[in-house]
Order: C-alpha cells, then structure tokens, then sequence
C-alpha cells in the first residue's frame, strides 16, 4: 500500500538533475562574462561606424535633395553657374566618400 514510495524517488531524481543543470548553465554564464570587456570594445566600434554611415546617409540625402530640379526646368537648358555649382557639389561629395572608405578600411 506504498505506491507513492517511487515517485517521490524519481522526484528528487529530476529535481537532482535540474539543479545540475542550473548550475552547469550558471557556470558558463560566469564564464561568459570574462570576455564582456572585448566585445563591448567591438561594440563600440560597430556604433561608431554605424553613426559615420549613418551621416553619410544623411549627407548624401540632403545633397541628392538639393540637386533635384523643378519640373518646369528640366527642359530649359542649365546655365554655367548652375553647371559649375553641381560639379563642385559632385567632387566634394566624392571627396567624403573617399575619405569614408579610408575611415572605414582604418577601422577594420
């Protein structure tokens, strides 16, 4: 009349083995966290060239903004001010982007 003899057996069974569990999987989160330090530097790096992209991004958007016609100009031709004002825009804006790859190809 003691069938609740065994249970109480494999009870403390799986219990044992849950806490031997936890504590294995305790043990390497520890261990985990010695290399916190080389992987937020890393981090780090990857933000920052995040935000230099994330400029450019903006740079290259406010300058493609600004180079968009009016309709109504499309057809008339572009006057050499207009002309040379656009080709100055284009070398500067190749000069970020050379500037940026020589950023980005230091940081790796």
């Amino acid at each position: 009349m003691r069938p609740w003899t065994g249970s109480w057996r494999w009870i403390a069974l799986v219990l044992l083995a849950w806490g031997t569990l936890l504590f294995y999987i305790g043990g390497h989160l520890v261990k985990d966290n010695e290399h916190a330090p080389r992987s937020s530097r890393e981090l780090a790096k990857i933000l920052t060239k995040l935000e230099r992209l994330k400029q450019q991004n903006e740079d290259l958007r406010r300058m493609a903004q600004s180079l968009r016609m009016p309709e109504g100009q499309s057809d008339g031709p572009i006057s050499s001010g207009r002309l040379r004002s656009l080709e100055d825009q284009l070398s500067r804006a190749k000069q970020k982007i050379h500037s940026f790859q020589r950023l980005s190809g230091e940081g790796k």
